[in-house]
């Protein structure tokens, strides 16, 4: 799942929690959610893509504090945006350096949920869509 529906999608919840911790968990665990659902699977490119993805984001993000319906603190904002994408940064970074920083069983139980294929980017738009209604 592309990292700008995960930020999409903790930022939806933080109009839905008020307590910071459940939150944050709840953004946690919504990203595995998220990532068990069909979604796009680059061929190539994927450099590129991610670059993409991540420039994105920054625009989402700038666009949400400008225009969107949330009022929370910057600390609770950031964090949101943290746990939102936190798993892949655990993924990136045992692919990066091969640092084990969580249990390899979270690794792998991350890897594992993925599914992803080509047409699955209209459910990712799809997603995008519903969420940006809320958000704005």
């Amino acid at each position: 799942m592309h990292l700008i529906i995960h930020i999409a999608f903790g930022l939806f919840l933080l109009g839905i929690f008020n307590n910071p911790l459940v939150l944050f968990l709840a953004i946690f665990i919504g990203h595995f959610l998220l990532d068990s659902i069909p979604h796009y699977k680059p061929l190539k490119r994927i450099f590129i893509e991610t670059i993409i993805d991540i420039l994105l984001s920054i625009i989402f993000i700038f666009f949400y504090l400008v225009f969107g319906t949330g009022h929370s603190s910057v600390w609770i904002f950031s964090g949101a945006i943290f746990f939102a994408i936190l798993p892949d940064m655990f993924l990136l970074i045992d692919w990066l350096w091969k640092v084990k920083i969580i249990k390899p069983f979270m690794l792998d139980f991350h890897r594992k949920i993925q599914h992803e294929y080509q047409w699955g980017w209209i459910i990712e738009l799809g997603l995008l869509f519903y969420l940006l209604f809320f958000l704005f």
